[in-house]
């Protein structure tokens, strides 16, 4: 995936994602980008089906990141 494919939802959810396996809450990430825990952990729950189905595929990587072990 390259980041000129990605409209700017898809790019804040990919954000959500690596700052989630970073260390990141959803607490801080709502504050950081205006919406709610919520709508935080549907992002984060998309980017980690995305991860899971490069797993699957092989990959062990997802934008950027090793996919967690628990993916």
């Amino acid at each position: 995936m390259t980041a000129e494919n990605l409209s700017p939802e898809r790019e804040r959810n990919a954000a959500i994602y690596v700052a989630v396996i970073d260390g990141a809450t959803f607490g801080q990430l709502a504050e950081r980008y205006g919406i709610s825990k919520v709508r935080v952990q549907k992002a984060y729950a998309r980017e980690r089906t995305n991860a899971w189905e490069a797993r699957r595929q092989g990959e062990t990587s997802y934008l950027g990141r090793l996919i967690p072990k628990d993916v």
